[in-house]
């Protein structure tokens, strides 16, 4: 049995909805969590730390969305729920982009499990906090340049300089 299909109408509210749940939130705090990071003084330590361990998960709720697991849950909200059919954002024919590609077992192993190995994967590693956020805008204009059956437009419109 494959994923069940959702109506355009649960698809647009995931856009326009700026609540928790919503594509269009994951979106928006992680610009806004990025840029806060940004604005904090380093010495500011667990205010900084805070603002990047909000900004990863989100990053990483991102990364979910448009490259899940194969193991996704029914009721987990990926890219190929966009499209009609499904196998139009076929997530494995992507390319998942450089940075993101490095960072994402760093970003389960680091803010999901307690694991005994955690120090070793912060060895010479340093977040590339702008690329991440780059390559999650990109994968959205890529998504949406595949024309999804709802229009992310909306949601990108809102960055500076659009």
């Amino acid at each position: 049995m494959g994923r069940p299909s959702r109506s355009d109408d649960e698809l647009r509210e995931l856009v326009d909805k700026n609540d928790n749940g919503s594509i269009r939130y994951e979106f928006r705090m992680m610009r806004h969590t990025l840029a806060m990071f940004h604005r904090t003084d380093a010495a500011e330590v667990p205010l900084k730390n805070a603002l990047e361990e909000s900004f990863l998960v989100h990053v990483r709720n991102l990364l979910e969305f448009f490259f899940p697991r194969d193991d996704v849950w029914d009721d987990t909200i990926i890219a190929s729920d966009f499209y009609d059919p499904p196998k139009k954002w076929d997530s494995k024919a992507q390319a998942i982009p450089r940075t993101m590609r490095a960072a994402r077992k760093r970003l389960h192993k680091l803010l999901s499990h307690l694991a005994y190995d955690r120090k070793s994967y912060l060895k010479g590693w340093t977040w590339k906090h702008d690329a991440l956020a780059s390559e999650i805008i990109e994968l959205f204009e890529r998504m949406e340049s595949v024309g999804p059956r709802v229009s992310l437009r909306q949601m990108l419109d809102e960055l500076p300089g659009s």
